[in-house]
């Protein structure tokens, strides 16, 4: 036998050890805190923390983050209470010289969110449930001017409103909708309770719609027969490519389909499967699919 042979013969013996001496200490140090507690407890509540829970009751986390296309504004979205979200615009060339603006509708319960810079870095989209005076009451799509520090609102739609996305040439925004939506419309989200005919009435369908800019129109450009769950504009701002299953979506997630579609002026053009992963050969064979970006040409 070679000193190798016994030296890996040996080695559980030497785990198995080393196992015990962990265990004891961790053994150890648990009496040692039960204890630490215990005298803790006999001499009264710590102050530190008191302290502790107010200090964190004052702290703010940014829950979503947007640079400028010029690199010299950050605007991030924070919640600063349960029914409050904020958007700030941070100067990041002169860090600390400027106090930070804040942009968007402000009230006791606005909640601004998902803030997106145009690709000439003119706009800043973002989502609001601040609608102006006698507008439709939940989410809709607001533009903020960087040039004349003006807020629009471009949508007046009833439903939920999220991903937002410039078109390449910054002359409309995409989003993912759910018109008429009573809960969020995510594929891990909990559905509603099944009702009347399973799998056809009351069925929530996320789809993509677009609004232009200039003339505030909002169009719905995916079919009612496909609940779509991410998007991406083609580099010529007249295709787009998404994923998308048959509804219901919370179902389907699993064994959507990527489509193109070709947007026309007024409506669109009807998508087209350019993969099934249920029936591609290869080692997309079966899988799920994410994700899809268009390349730079197109």
């Amino acid at each position: 036998m070679t000193f190798a042979d016994l030296r890996l013969r040996s080695l559980p013996c030497v785990l198995a050890v080393a196992s015990l001496l962990t265990l004891g200490g961790g053994v150890a140090g648990y009496a040692q805190a039960a204890a630490s507690s215990r005298t803790a407890a006999a001499a009264g509540p710590d102050a530190r923390i008191g302290a502790l829970i107010e200090m964190l009751g004052r702290t703010l986390a940014p829950v979503q983050a947007a640079l400028s296309p010029d690199g010299a504004t950050v605007a991030w979205s924070v919640r600063v209470a349960p029914r409050v979200q904020q958007i700030h615009l941070t100067n990041v060339v002169n860090a600390g010289a400027a106090k930070d603006r804040m942009v968007g509708p402000t009230g006791a319960a606005c909640g601004n969110s998902e803030p997106v810079w145009s690709p000439d870095g003119a706009w800043l989209a973002f989502i609001s449930d601040c609608a102006a005076k006698g507008a439709q009451p939940g989410q809709q799509v607001f533009v903020w001017s960087k040039k004349t520090g003006e807020t629009r609102q471009l949508t007046r739609v009833t439903g939920s409103v999220n991903q937002l996305a410039w078109s390449p040439d910054g002359k409309a925004i995409g989003f993912l909708f759910v018109k008429d939506a009573t809960r969020r419309a995510g594929a891990q989200d909990a559905m509603k309770p099944w009702s009347g005919v399973i799998g056809e009435d009351g069925v929530e369908v996320q789809g993509v719609a677009v609004v232009t800019v200039a003339s505030r129109e909002v169009v719905q450009v995916t079919p009612a027969t496909l609940h779509v769950y991410e998007f991406d504009w083609a580099p010529d701002s007249k295709r787009i490519a998404y994923v998308a299953a048959n509804p219901p979506g919370e179902n389907n997630w699993w064994v959507a389909q990527l489509y193109t579609q070709t947007i026309v002026e007024g409506g669109a053009q009807g998508p087209r499967s350019i993969l099934n992963p249920s029936q591609v050969k290869g080692e997309l064979h079966g899988l799920q699919i994410a994700v899809s970006r268009w390349s730079p040409d197109g």
